[in-house]
């Protein structure tokens, strides 16, 4: 009987104690529903709660109806209330979603505008159910803008609008990378179908971009369809002698294999891969045919070769690659797929790979998804931290790309438990939800920041911003104390716009942010310490260029792969309506951020005379690597000429190179114009006009030809010392063969034409004569093969120009004629006329 009561009261005991350490009790509570996009279509989560407030520990299964004939998905949450009072939604898609409430249950309608498919999903969020909505035609593309200048809120609306007026997508949205894409819905059934979508595509991205002077760079646009989906391919397929080759090289991969265990990241890898490598794309279909093969070693050396030549033709193998047996094999398909775009396939594969059991793919895979933004993979990175072996590289990946906070000196000498601790209050700290474009700030972090920059800026008196509650603006109150006046002025300011990178060697994210005074006409530019902890103001650079501003617009841009960003400034000025555009980068250095490049990238010409069409000049910026040194800055200038129809493109290239701390204009690559091509020849339809430059030393002329027959001429002086020239500082005008290399709109002697002096001939004697190096020969005449401008700094001499009225007398090379025939010779002659130049 005693055992009895003591089981009894033991039992009651077990009961209470659970009771007072239980969670509150009820029913679940529905506490959001948050509607977004992904590429296929649109998904809706569905958020729950316990009745203590706290994330749901199982999530409901609802039951689902859909009538296609009704549009709607009705969804019933069983011993679910909602406390939600609306749930908005408005999508390509969906239409509305209504909630109610009855009897412990909750019923969700999604009303929607054309037939779906959908599935249900447990998201990785704790107490949150994700709906997933596609199209149910199975037809259309996602197009990924690969831009990261485009990393801003202000280029989605307005590039929505376009894509919208020509009814070809639906809407541009943001990938897990934080690059934009865009998503249609468009069926087709052919190839041919889905290659005029491709260009459609295309077509409306140039449009905007050609639009929007503001944009530093041209977008590249990556166009999935269905058609790629489904395996369709461009692969070239090798025939003849380079086929029977490649085949002899796969099959000897077996009995030559690479050293899979070290890995090809040491470059051990076998005489026969190498080989493959060499031949790179026509050799994918092959190796392709190798990954299927039962024997293990051609297989896996078939996947490593892939891996090395890499590009878009083999991601699909890369990924299938990451089922193979061997870790080393798996590792070297994530580092292969790392270096590919981030295309949707590679993103679930490296997704996949976080739960791998070798540590190392589990590392190469959280590093690629880390470095893109993409919430889920830091968790992961963080756990790494516990792992001696990748712990110093996994903090300097955090450190770099998550949080300043991290760093691998934190961790030394911690215990395992201390470590464990740790870990656990970073992953509490990490914000699960974080987007890439960074969330509108509310009125008061705005006054915040807009107080602490014009404090600088206004630094003899005290600055005060506020929020105007009626009018739900900033009001900037400042008291002056110039001349003993204590007068006191007030005006709304704002911030025009707000980025947030990484721009020092600290891997602490700054702030930059332009702001601007009555109106929305941008006045300063302004980099901040810590966008978090609202940090001291580091720079201040104003946009008043004396002259009316048009607008400016920043961004970031990581130029030399270093981590560290660079700020690329653009600010319009409008004078009489018409339109420049000019870029400055800047880069920090020592205190302060210094300008290694300035430039116009955009500019209008208005018609001067009465035959004369408007002109538009466009400069676009990109980055090419240089190992060891900083890249080259190169623009792809795009010149259009008339209006329409009737308008003719020609382009050409310049890049500068890294001298002395900054960009120095290295060489101009001219393109051939629309309607020509490389070779001159004039397209089925078209007639073109051919001119050229004669100018005769003898008697100070110079003529030009149209066709072939003389239009204009005007007199010209020359060199003070007669005769061809030969070297540098002699005097003389060269004579030869020559062509315009470059047009400057700035000479100091009104507007000049540049010529391609030194020429071949001029080489080839340099280095007979000794005066120049073999190397400097090579550069000349690849210049002249480029028909681009040759080095100019040698001791042949250079810069040779036709420019306008240099004063009396002789010049020092130079071809002068009056500035009002050299401003009439500027509108005709265009880069790449042939210049004839007799004794």
């Amino acid at each position: 009987m005693k055992i009895h009561r003591i089981f009894l009261v033991a039992v009651f005991l077990l009961w209470a104690s659970s009771a007072l350490h239980a969670a509150p009790q009820g029913p679940l509570r529905l506490a959001a529903a948050r509607h977004t996009f992904d590429r296929a279509g649109e998904s809706l989560t569905f958020v729950f709660q316990d009745a203590g407030g706290r994330p749901a520990s199982s999530i409901p299964r609802p039951d689902v109806t859909y009538s296609e004939t009704r549009r709607y998905l009705r969804l019933v949450f069983e011993g679910v209330v909602s406390q939600l009072a609306e749930a908005k939604a408005e999508g390509t898609a969906v239409s509305s979603i209504e909630v109610q409430t009855l009897r412990g249950r909750t019923i969700v309608y999604v009303f929607l505008k054309k037939p779906v498919r959908y599935f249900l999903r447990d998201s990785r969020r704790t107490g949150s159910l994700v709906l997933g909505l596609y199209d149910v035609g199975g037809g259309g593309c996602w197009v990924r803008v690969d831009a990261h200048h485009w990393r801003s809120s202000e280029a989605v609306y307005p590039f929505w609008v376009v894509l919208k007026k020509a009814a070809v997508m639906t809407c541009l949205l943001q990938d897990e990378t934080g690059a934009y894409f865009l998503s249609t819905t468009g069926a087709y059934d052919s190839l041919e179908r889905a290659a005029q979508v491709r260009k459609t595509v295309q077509a409306v991205i140039d449009a905007f971009v050609d639009g929007d002077p503001f944009q530093p760079s041209r977008p590249v646009a990556s166009v999935c369809t269905v058609a790629d989906a489904a395996g369709v391919s461009d692969l070239p397929v090798p025939a003849g002698e380079l086929a029977e080759q490649i085949n002899a090289l796969v099959e000897k991969l077996p009995d030559d294999p690479a050293d899979i265990h070290a890995g090809m990241r040491h470059e051990r890898i076998s005489d026969t891969m190498r080989e493959l490598v060499k031949i790179g794309r026509p050799a994918v279909p092959a190796l392709a045919l190798a990954t299927t093969s039962r024997d293990d070693r051609l297989r896996r050396t078939a996947l490593l070769t892939l891996s090395a030549i890499g590009g878009g033709d083999v991601e699909q193998f890369l990924i299938d690659g990451l089922q193979e047996s061997e870790p080393a094999v798996r590792q070297e398909m994530v580092l292969a797929l790392e270096r590919l775009p981030l295309t949707r396939a590679v993103l679930v594969a490296l997704d996949h790979s976080l739960q791998d059991g070798d540590k190392w793919v589990r590392f190469f895979a959280a590093r690629a998804l880390t470095r893109a933004w993409v919430p889920a993979a830091v968790p992961v990175m963080m756990k790494l931290l516990a792992d001696d072996e990748v712990r110093d590289e996994a903090a300097d990946i955090i450190h770099r790309h998550i949080t300043a906070e991290v760093s691998s000196e934190i961790f030394a000498g911690m215990t395992e438990e201390k470590t464990g601790a740790t870990i656990r209050k970073l992953l509490a700290d990490w914000e699960v939800d974080r987007e890439f474009v960074m969330p509108a700030l509310s009125l008061a972090d705005s006054a915040d920041i807009l107080e602490r920059v014009f404090g600088r800026i206004y630094k003899g008196g005290r600055v005060r911003c506020r929020v105007d509650e009626k009018s739900g603006e900033v009001v900037m109150t400042r008291r002056g104390h110039e001349a003993g006046s204590r007068e006191v002025k007030r005006s709304r300011v704002h911030i025009v716009q707000r980025m947030v990178g990484n721009l020092d060697s600290d891997a602490a994210l700054e702030e930059v942010v332009i702001v601007g005074e009555e109106g929305s006409v941008p006045s300063d530019m302004a980099v901040l310490d810590d966008p978090h902890h609202r940090g001291a103001v580091l720079w201040i650079r104003s946009l008043d260029a004396n002259a009316p501003t048009g607008g400016a617009r920043a961004c970031l841009a990581d130029a030399d792969g270093d981590g560290v960003c660079e700020i690329i400034l653009m600010v319009m000025t409008k004078i009489r309506g018409v339109r420049n555009v000019r870029a400055a980068i800047y880069r920090r250095s020592g205190d302060g951020f210094h300008a290694v490049f300035s430039g116009d990238v955009f500019k209008e010409e208005k018609p001067q005379g009465r035959f004369d069409r408007p002109k538009e000049k466009r400069s676009f910026i990109r980055f090419e690597r240089c190992k060891g040194r900083p890249p080259k800055l190169v623009l792809d200038v795009i010149t259009r000429t008339g209006t329409g129809n009737n308008a003719s493109v020609s382009g050409e290239t310049v890049t500068h190179e890294w001298k002395d701390g900054a960009y120095d204009m290295s060489e101009t690559v001219v393109h051939a114009p629309s309607g020509e091509t490389e070779g001159g020849d004039v397209q089925p339809g078209q007639t073109r006009s051919t001119m050229e430059i004669i100018v005769d030393k003898s008697d100070g002329k110079l003529y030009v030809y149209i066709d072939g027959g003389l239009k204009k001429t005007y007199d010209a002086k020359f060199g003070s010392v007669e005769g061809d020239k030969e070297i540098e500082g002699d005097r003389k005008t060269p004579e030869g063969e020559f062509y315009i290399c470059v047009k400057n709109p700035h000479s100091r002697y009104r507007l000049s034409l540049g010529l391609s002096y030194p020429g071949r001939e001029d080489a080839e004697r340099g280095l007979r004569e000794g005066l120049i190096t073999k190397e400097q020969h090579d550069r000349i005449v690849a210049a002249i093969e480029r028909r681009a401008v040759p080095p100019w700094k040698t001791r042949l001499g250079g810069e040779i120009f036709i420019h306008g009225y240099s004063g009396p007398g002789g010049t020092l090379g130079c071809i002068a004629l009056s500035n009002e025939d050299i401003e009439e010779l500027y509108k005709i002659a265009n880069v790449g006329t042939r210049v004839v130049i007799r004794p």
